[in-house]
């Protein structure tokens, strides 16, 4: 069934829903269209001209984009039950590149549920089509390669007795490509999570979180380097403080080993952590800051895992009901600790396979995001923005700096 579709039976389903509502539920549907021009300079992520001139005959990278969205946001609560639907189609067109226009979609919907005051979660479904970004690819074609993906997640949290909760929780993921060359990174991932959490206050909590995540990459052949499956355990250390109503904090730090299957492959291991900061600095700003290390599936393809480190950071100022500005900025450093892509100068053969020498590849990657809502009126958001995006990598051809520039119209009309 094509997005068109899912998106016209889901809205169909919800004005049934509405006209025979409870007396004391709660039901909203908000309908919207909305258009975008974007600029962008370097659409294909290439270090340069002449690498355009090899990948399409032509030294042009940039491009000016047109999208058209036609979507719903919706929610629907009685007693302990909350529940959220969104939903939209698009329509992506290129000036230039044009064997890159396609139609996407996503659903995403959500069970916030309850049982009595002492046990509650949520249930997460999401289903995606997106064109696959080209910071992703490393083959020698502007062919249009779409990335189809599927996540439902399931948490939970139980308060056992006094101030110690339970929180198991399951996850999985489905990622499937197009294009033949990305399909190695077809992904298949479950990951299981269970936590206990000691809450003395409202102020915050702490406790320790195991998880344990099964991976396979389902359309890869064996070949020397190449994860075909593995399986990892992440113990950490996870809290919460909250010392004024208007600053909150959020930490973990723990150890992730990762065990990995395939022909010559190693394993991965490191300290893992986030720690986030948010403040309400007055009734029209508000500020964010935090740190992360990561080690998860890589997207880019042939590669497998990778070593996330960064740091980003943001602001929001509403000068009026009607004006909001948003600015944020990240940095982070990408390990690719046993690469496939990258053979550094004067490395020496590893001693079981003379042809293949190991092989560590680090990218730094920024990016910032400059971005303003204006509501004239209640039901039109016009909104122009400015994004930057900067790679510095160890292989060359995945260097690229870009920027896009661009102004979005949304027309939303609040039905109930």
């Amino acid at each position: 069934m094509d997005g068109s579709r899912i998106v016209c039976l889901a809205c169909s389903g919800l004005v049934g829903m509405a006209t025979s509502l409870p007396a004391l539920a709660e039901f909203k549907l908000v309908p919207y269209v909305a258009g975008v021009i974007e600029f962008d300079n370097n659409l294909p992520r290439l270090p340069n001209d002449s690498a355009a001139v090899a990948r399409r005959g032509e030294p042009h990278r940039e491009d000016t984009i047109t999208r058209y969205t036609l979507g719903f946001d919706s929610f629907y609560a009685i007693g302990l039950q909350k529940f959220k639907l969104v939903a939209f189609v698009n329509r992506t067109e290129h000036n230039r590149y044009t064997e890159l226009d396609f139609n996407g979609h996503q659903v995403s919907g959500t069970w916030e549920w309850g049982i009595g005051s002492r046990l509650g979660g949520n249930l997460t479904v999401v289903d995606e089509r997106a064109l696959e970004n080209f910071a992703n690819r490393i083959d020698d074609s502007t062919q249009r390669s779409f990335v189809d993906s599927t996540t439902v997640a399931f948490d939970t949290s139980y308060r056992l007795f006094g101030n110690v909760d339970l929180r198991p929780a399951f996850d999985t993921r489905r990622t499937r490509h197009t294009l033949p060359s990305s399909q190695r990174q077809d992904l298949d991932e479950d990951t299981a999570r269970f936590g206990v959490s000691y809450v003395p206050s409202t102020k915050g909590d702490i406790g320790v979180e195991v998880a344990l995540t099964q991976g396979e990459f389902v359309q890869r052949q064996p070949a020397a380097g190449l994860v075909e499956e593995y399986e990892q355990l992440t113990t950490q250390a996870v809290g919460t403080w909250k010392p004024s109503p208007l600053t909150s904090l959020t930490f973990s730090l723990g150890f992730s080993q990762r065990d990995n299957q395939g022909l010559e492959v190693g394993n991965d291991s490191g300290l893992v952590g986030k720690l986030n900061l948010k403040r309400q600095i007055s009734a029209k700003t508000s500020a964010y800051v935090g740190a992360y290390r990561n080690l998860s599936s890589s997207d880019l393809q042939g590669e497998s895992t990778v070593e996330t480190t960064g740091w980003d950071a943001g602001a929001s100022w509403a000068p009026t009901a009607k004006l909001k500005l948003d600015a944020s900025y990240l940095f982070q450093e990408e390990v690719y600790e046993d690469s496939t892509l990258f053979l550094p100068p004067g490395a020496e053969p590893l001693p079981e396979n003379p042809d293949r020498a190991p092989s560590r590849r680090s990218d730094d990657v920024q990016s910032a995001t400059l971005s303003l809502n204006y509501t004239p009126i209640e039901w039109l958001i016009i909104g122009p923005y400015y994004r930057w995006q900067d790679r510095s990598s160890e292989l060359q051809s995945q260097d690229y700096h870009a920027y896009q520039v661009g102004i979005e119209a949304r027309f939303q009309y609040e039905v109930w």
